[in-house]
């Protein structure tokens, strides 16, 4: 069976979350002639932690390329299950003139309102898109994880920290930060709060993650007397890896980035969302 899902716009959160519980279920499917594509207006979203790229053929479509397409989509005979995100486009009707009805599934994200996670819904989601038989459903969204890759990164961070006269992570008491923002500014109180109070414990590090901006923009929002607590040998390692791994073995993750938080939950790791210059717990 070939699963193809047609995203025709800019992706919402929604969205990836849904994608990410297609993904992980996907994978539980116990049948080795499975197939998923991806057919994207803009691909920056695969780099999100949530989508797991390795199982995934994702493709960039344009509308003068739709009839390239469709050969690719119809060379072979095997059974499609078209999955459409958004409204109905072009490209949408073209393929609806070739696949019957029954095939086709379109998911308006917008409708799913904020009980977008709620179990059962998840569940009669899953249900419909794969018609299969999947035990043990997925039903919270999560980092799909290559585990040796994720054991590689663990050990990777332990030298280095070890290498500067720290314990290894699992040993290490610290708060991990992780800002997905390039708009930092936006968090100088709520961060130097948290280094401040950091600061009245001894043996409590914070370890820093920042996706989009350099070190020397952290350096201007924090006095210079805040910094003694602060691990600075991770500053640009956004790797889903490990981000997974520093968050399970943080003391507490303060984080900007939805999808992170999410996975945190899904695991039980302790995390509290920022939100405008404010500690949100969700």
């Amino acid at each position: 069976m070939k699963y193809i899902v047609l995203i025709n716009k800019k992706i919402n959160e929604n969205q990836i979350i849904i994608l990410n519980l297609i993904l992980q279920n996907f994978n539980n499917i116990n049948n080795k002639n499975k197939s998923i594509q991806i057919f994207v207006k803009k691909k920056e979203f695969n780099k999100n932690i949530l989508i797991d790229n390795k199982s995934v053929n994702f493709i960039k479509y344009e509308v003068s390329h739709i009839f390239n397409y469709l050969k690719i989509l119809f060379r072979t005979k095997e059974k499609k299950r078209i999955i459409n995100f958004g409204k109905k486009n072009i490209f949408f009707r073209l393929l609806f003139l070739f696949i019957k009805k029954s095939k086709f599934l379109n998911i308006n994200t917008n409708k799913l309102g904020a009980d977008i996670l709620e179990k059962d819904q998840v569940c009669n989601l899953i249900k419909t898109i794969f018609h299969e038989n999947i035990k043990n459903i997925i039903t919270k969204p999560k980092i799909i994880l290559d585990e040796k890759v994720a054991n590689n990164a663990l050990q990777i961070i332990n030298w280095n920290l070890t290498s500067s006269g720290y314990k290894k992570l699992e040993y290490l008491k610290y708060i991990f930060i992780y800002i997905n923002s390039s708009n930092i500014e936006n968090y100088k109180d709520v961060l130097n709060d948290y280094v401040n109070q950091t600061n009245k414990f001894l043996n409590l590090k914070i370890i820093f993650i920042l996706n989009k901006v350099e070190i020397s923009s952290l350096e201007k929002i924090l006095s210079l007397s805040n910094r003694k607590n602060i691990i600075t040998n991770y500053f640009k390692n956004n790797d889903k890896h490990y981000l997974f791994n520093f968050s399970k073995n943080a003391k507490i993750t303060v984080t900007d980035d939805l999808f992170l938080h999410l996975n945190n939950q899904t695991h039980n790791f302790k995390s509290i969302r920022l939100s405008n210059n404010k500690k949100n717990y969700i």
